[in-house]
């Protein structure tokens, strides 16, 4: 392969992983959004207790914030502790 060949093959995976990283930028906010509704309407409580449950369950479970937030909106009912709908 030639150098510029080289250069071009350089320049088109950094421009993919640019794109990727752009990508889940964009993704990780609205899932942890969506991760928060959910917690908030199955717990009855506000936006902001919601992602403290979030943010908590994920220091116990030494996850991510925008993978347990995943989890929620994908399979909440794998996250006993979210799940449980809030008695008042």
């Amino acid at each position: 392969m030639t150098p510029i060949g080289i250069l071009q093959q350089r320049a088109v995976s950094h421009e993919e992983v640019l794109t990727e990283q752009t990508a889940d930028g964009v993704a990780k906010p609205a899932r942890d959004r969506a991760g928060q509704g959910a917690v908030e309407q199955v717990r009855n409580v506000d936006v902001d207790v919601a992602f403290d449950m979030i943010g908590a369950y994920a220091r116990r479970a030494d996850s991510r914030l925008s993978d347990v937030a995943r989890l929620v909106v994908t399979d909440l009912a794998s996250l006993p502790d979210l799940a449980k709908a809030e008695l008042h």
